[in-house]
């Protein structure tokens, strides 16, 4: 994987090689937190993993490359390289230490809870 400025000027990371549905990409290490950040993962309740670089630079996607599971960054479609390493933040965060508009659909971006709030409401 390579850190760089994407698209919109915002760092990223890219893929080196190629990747199938479901592979592992790898085991993402870090610091674990009871509180989260803006680099942040929540790998459980109260847990939140300050991943190292580059990984700490995946961006948001609503159709993301990929999918975190505890700690393991497993491809969700066919990777080649040179794509943007992305993940869904409302599958991983409870909530969000830094909400945001999203680039892709315009929603807000704020977490797992906030999402089934939605979805009740909707109801």
């Amino acid at each position: 994987m390579i850190a760089k400025i994407g698209a919109k000027s915002m760092k990223g990371i890219y893929a080196t090689d190629h990747y199938n549905n479901g592979d592992l990409i790898c085991e993402l290490e870090g610091t674990e937190l009871s509180v989260p950040d803006k680099y942040t993962i929540q790998i459980g309740d109260k847990q939140h993993l300050s991943v190292t670089e580059p990984y700490r630079f995946m961006n948001h996607h609503c159709s993301p490359s990929t999918k975190i599971e505890g700690r393991l960054l497993v491809a969700a479609k066919n990777i080649t390289p040179g794509q943007e390493i992305t993940f869904d933040y409302n599958t991983t965060e409870d909530k969000l230490a830094c909400p945001f508009t999203c680039g892709c659909c315009g929603k807000k971006i704020e977490g797992k809870l906030f999402v089934e709030e939605s979805a009740d409401i909707e109801q």
